[in-house]
């Protein structure tokens, strides 16, 4: 069963065998997370949902089987030598492969906008909170994430250790092609745990590029907003259940001056960092935590 494949690629699923009621678990849980009717049927709405065009990232998380709010892996994050100062993390970035579909200069130009629109969103009102600067490298050499286009496969398996490559056996290190069965379009490397593709940023160069927000040919993917989500993964963040954050599965398109990040996003951001700022002290990374989850949970609620 095709449905049953896609659950168990994207996390949903432990084993290819699962019992009725692994499916049906597993089964409500990804319709949540594409926000549909959490009915643990297979119907025409759910069908449909597998095919929209998506992050090769995991949904859920293997280890504990569940759907996350936000990433807060103790691994997945820069850093503190990456730190400028006690709350500023600075990253460099390099393009090593540009895609032929759209201008090198509108391609550059729109990479710094989709790291500006992360670096500028990060504040909540009264909490203490991370910042990111973001600034273009000489060099791959020098950058932190590193940005190409590839097609098919693409050499990272043989870059990344045989050790970790359990940790990314989602990421389908071999891309599809374009408008393939899975619609996966680009995949992105944690920090701290892949080296040395930490944070690396890779595009389906089989795909058909585009910045036209206003596009009716469903066969080019829209770079600004696939761009910007992997940037949350770069950062250390998984997927959001939330289907308004800009760190759901599915990619939109939605161009950069109308994106806003959603509290989810913003959260899952500083929680991550609250004890790289070294001079927050423990008691009061505790309250910032627990601040951000309320802030979060509030959020979710309001939402419904």
């Amino acid at each position: 069963m095709q449905i049953k494949i896609h659950l168990r690629k994207y996390g949903y699923l432990r084993t290819d065998q699962p019992s009725l009621h692994e499916f049906r678990e597993a089964l409500i849980a990804f319709q949540e997370v594409a926000g549909i009717e959490p009915t643990g049927e297979v119907d025409a709405q759910t069908v449909e949902a597998t095919k929209r065009s998506r992050c090769a990232q995991e949904d859920v998380n293997r280890r504990s089987n569940r759907a996350k709010r936000f990433s807060l892996s103790s691994q997945s994050k820069w850093d503190r030598k990456h730190f400028t100062g006690d709350h500023e993390l600075l990253l460099k970035w390099y393009i090593s492969n540009y895609t032929n579909d759209i201008k090198r200069s509108v391609v550059r130009s729109t990479v710094q906008k989709a790291f500006q629109l992360w670096s500028s969103q990060l504040n909540i009102k009264m909490l203490p909170h991370v910042s990111i600067k973001f600034e273009e490298a000489n060099s791959q050499a020098e950058a932190d994430i590193n940005i190409m286009w590839a097609a098919g496969e693409h050499g990272d398996q043989y870059k990344v250790s045989i050790i970790l490559q359990h940790y990314i056996t989602s990421l389908w290190l071999t891309f599809d092609g374009a408008n393939a069965k899975e619609n996966v379009l680009a995949h992105t490397f944690f920090p701290s745990y892949t080296f040395p593709l930490n944070g690396d940023i890779h595009f389906d160069d089989e795909e058909w590029w585009d910045i036209d927000e206003t596009a009716t040919d469903h066969g080019k993917r829209f770079f600004p907003y696939v761009l910007a989500h992997e940037i949350g993964h770069a950062l250390g963040l998984q997927h959001s259940r939330k289907s308004d954050a800009l760190m759901s599965p599915y990619y939109k398109r939605v161009p950069l001056d109308r994106i806003s990040l959603d509290i989810d996003d913003r959260c899952g951001i500083n929680w991550n960092y609250a004890h790289v700022m070294r001079s927050t002290s423990s008691r009061n990374i505790h309250t910032t935590k627990r601040l951000l989850k309320s802030e979060s949970i509030e959020a979710l609620n309001s939402n419904g």
